[in-house]
């Protein structure tokens, strides 16, 4: 079986935006984008349920910046927390839903 789960996006501007554009949450966006867009969005992130953000394997190594992504760890572990403190609430993976859902449903 297939599991679709829509991701969560939110607007975020960068210098070579002349608006914010709507783009799937990724915790390797800056600090400051990813901050700004929480921050904006925080009505958005309270209704969606469940809140779902991407990255890829290779944004953990760092080294790798532009004015929207800053790879590494310590870019991803800063936003996470950021998010967490804000929305007030504790993050899980896409499995550990999964196994509560299916759970819930039996």
């Amino acid at each position: 079986s297939i599991l679709e789960v829509p991701l969560t996006t939110l607007f975020v501007k960068t210098i070579y935006d002349q608006a914010p554009k709507l783009r799937a949450l990724n915790p390797f966006f800056r600090k400051e984008l990813w901050q700004t867009a929480v921050d904006a969005g925080m009505e958005r992130l309270r209704t969606a349920s469940p809140l779902v953000i991407s990255c890829h394997a290779d944004e953990f190594i760092p080294g790798y910046e532009d004015d929207l992504y800053r790879y590494g760890i310590d870019e991803f572990l800063c936003n996470l927390q950021y998010l967490e403190k804000a929305m007030h609430c504790d993050y899980i993976t896409l499995e550990q839903y999964r196994r509560n859902t299916t759970a819930a449903s039996r």
